[in-house]
């Protein structure tokens, strides 16, 4: 048996859409996140060490006696990179929440230059390309150096743990 349908009024779509609406929870932006970590926390134990391991990576150590290339040997290796990069793009996200987000245009900036970075690192992973990681390495760096210059050379103790 087949069921005709009517189609909407747009009385009908309105109205579905205000009911849709009052149920969301009057005018919250977002689900209720709570942030377990400050700001200086969520850097040194997330994003440092993310960094970290991608900046150690890939490079190159030239000595007296030797060159050296560093870069990642096996598909777990590359994983291990890929992680980092994905860590480093989603930190990109946290920083912009609420509790954590000092102003809507240059911090926004920053935390979206890290969700680049991040993303162009996690390119690179998957495409197993050393000198990608080495130079998206450069990235990840002048965005953060960026961010400190501006938010924290001048009041390092700014942010909550």
């Amino acid at each position: 048996m087949t069921v005709a349908r009517k189609p909407l009024t747009p009385f009908a779509v309105a109205a579905a859409a205000a009911l849709s609406l009052g149920a969301c929870g009057g005018g919250e932006t977002g689900p209720p996140f709570r942030e377990v970590a400050g700001t200086r926390l969520l850097m040194a134990s997330v994003m440092e060490p993310a960094a970290d391991h991608i900046w150690a990576s890939a490079g190159t150590i030239i000595t007296p006696e030797e060159t050296i290339e560093i870069q990642p040997e096996t598909d777990e290796d590359w994983i291990l990179v890929r992680n980092a990069a994905v860590t480093i793009a989603e930190s990109g996200n946290l920083l912009m929440m609420d509790r954590r987000r000092l102003d809507d245009e240059d911090w926004v900036g920053w935390s979206r230059d890290l969700i680049d970075a991040g993303d162009a690192a996690m390119q690179a992973a998957n495409a197993q390309d050393v000198q990608g990681i080495f130079d998206i390495g450069e990235q990840i760096y002048f965005a953060c150096a960026g961010c400190h210059a501006q938010y924290w050379a001048n009041d390092p103790n700014r942010f909550r743990q």
